[in-house]
């Protein structure tokens, strides 16, 4: 998948809790790419509620990781 097609692919699961097996499913491939896929395409899980949010919105006001806005 190219990265452009992996950025549209990704933004369907923004802002859900989608598991790995769902997202694998849905892009045909392996459930142990995902993630990396998924970070790629500038999505990652929320340390505490596992939905996937863009990466920006990860780092909290001081520019260090943080969990999502719900979750702080």
């Amino acid at each position: 998948m190219w990265p452009a097609e992996m950025k549209d692919a990704a933004r369907e699961f923004e802002g859900t809790c989608a598991g790995i097996g769902e997202i694998a499913e849905r892009l045909a491939v392996d459930e142990n790419q995902v993630e990396d896929l998924m970070l790629d395409a500038g999505l990652e899980r929320c340390s505490d509620c596992e939905w996937w949010w863009w990466v920006g919105e990860l780092i909290g006001d001081d520019g260090r990781p943080a969990t999502c806005e719900s979750c702080r």
